[in-house]
């Protein structure tokens, strides 16, 4: 006889015809998209409307992406707490409300001649605690709506659709942001965000018990530790989360600086540089395509190993950038296309495989584990890239950055992930 977990975890198994066929997955999957394209839109509306608007310097800049990394850390253990004791979808929804409340916030100021920089801060610290809190709870959601051995190509599903979004939608963006102004386009994301969730209270395959359900409740901290303990004493875990740590503190030196390096530096107006963060999609794709694939013929470990080589060799292409607009902007598009690729590389193998090894009573602490220390880099990075660009310039701290994305290979590749020829099964 099946435990109650059990059970609600067997109704909401796909039906044979694969995951297409799974109604539920299919709902999750397309709000997703939904709030990924407006996302994608106003990708560039934020550093616009900083640097163009309100002509922000480059320690501004710095500070404007710390807002919102900072918040999703300081956020990031609570968050995972809750998802852990609480149902996820009613999370998922009202996130997506709240950031559309917030992302509503910006156009509605530049209407009334209010909007500065402290507001953007703001929205930028509230925007990053909904973020983590959706992230954290989507990450966990999504073995309750598939099976163990479909987590793979359910992921690989997922980045390959937000790939394909992200072909059209920065160049979309640039586009928008040239003809209406940056603020105006943010409204995008605002409508974007409430479709997602109108999506998401579709869903009707039931969750496994949590926690709070089967056991009595523990103080927060003693569970924040519980899933502290898990990341960080696991032999492949634990690589694999000071690796993408490492990651995202150099990644964040560079992607704070890029938007005010390419207007200023390089003279690329909104609509060049939209079509500049439009080669990450087919990056994206390409990854999201061959993952599955690289896989099953290299093994995971080896996947997630050498990836992350790709994202140096792209980003090596941002400080040496130069030349004519074309040049330029080539150059650029170039660095992403091989950046979003090694990413997703890594990317899709890495969270299926802690998905799979992670039992269901901890998915969102494991997720927010991860994400703790991966946020603390990113606002690190980002500090760091504005200060270090004060003194030194932009292009000397952007090849900082790209020097120091060479750690998480190594840090891989001396470690047993990069032997790992197929997903463990959870303990």
């Amino acid at each position: 006889m099946k435990t109650g977990a059990e059970g609600a975890r067997a109704d909401s198994q796909p039906v044979p015809g694969g995951l297409w066929r799974n109604a539920d997955f299919v709902k999750l999957w397309l709000g997703m998209n939904v709030s990924f394209l407006g996302t994608q839109v106003s990708s560039l509306a934020y550093p616009l409307t900083a640097v163009l608007v309100l002509h922000a310097d480059t320690a501004e800049m710095g500070w404007l992406r710390a807002t919102g990394t900072a918040a999703s850390f300081l956020v990031g253990p609570f968050a995972g707490v809750v998802a852990d004791r609480v149902r996820r979808r009613p999370i998922l929804i009202a996130a997506d409300l709240g950031s559309a409340l917030l992302a509503a916030s910006i156009p509605a100021a530049f209407f009334l001649g209010a909007l500065g920089m402290g507001q953007l801060y703001v929205v930028q610290f509230l925007a990053g605690t909904l973020s983590i809190c959706s992230e954290v709870a989507s990450m966990a959601y999504l073995p309750a709506l598939v099976r163990r051995e479909q987590l793979v190509r359910a992921n690989s599903q997922l980045q390959a659709s937000s790939a394909a979004i992200s072909i059209a939608g920065p160049g979309l963006a640039g586009v928008l942001v040239q003809a209406l102004s940056a603020p105006l386009v943010v409204i995008f994301d605002a409508v974007s965000f409430i479709l997602s969730a109108a999506c998401t209270a579709l869903v009707r395959a039931p969750e496994p018990a949590h926690d709070a359900e089967t056991a009595p409740r523990r103080g927060v901290w003693a569970e924040i530790g519980e899933g502290l303990r898990f990341v960080y004493g696991h032999a492949v875990l634990r690589p694999l989360a000071q690796g993408i740590a490492l990651h995202f503190l150099f990644v964040n030196v560079i992607y704070t600086l890029l938007v005010i390096y390419a207007v200023r530096e390089l003279g690329i107006g909104p609509a060049p540089l939209g079509v500049v963060f439009a080669a990450l999609g087919p990056g994206f794709l390409v990854g999201a395509l061959l993952a599955p694939r690289a896989a099953r013929r290299f093994g995971p470990g080896r996947v997630m190993t050498y990836a992350p080589l790709l994202t140096v060799a792209g980003m090596s292409l941002v400080p040496l950038a130069r030349g004519p607009l074309a040049v330029a902007v080539s150059m650029l598009a170039a660095a992403h296309f091989l950046t979003a690729c090694g990413i997703q590389l890594h990317g899709i193998n890495f969270v299926s495989l802690r998905q799979a090894v992670t039992p269901h009573r901890l998915q969102g602490r494991m997720t927010a584990s991860f994400r703790y220390v991966n946020l603390l880099g990113a606002c690190l990075g980002s500090l760091a890239a504005g200060a270090l660009a004060e003194r030194v310039g932009m292009r000397p701290t952007l090849a900082v950055g790209v020097c120091g994305l060479l750690l998480p290979f190594l840090r891989l590749f001396f470690s047993p992930v990069r032997r790992l020829r197929e997903v463990p099964a959870a303990e």
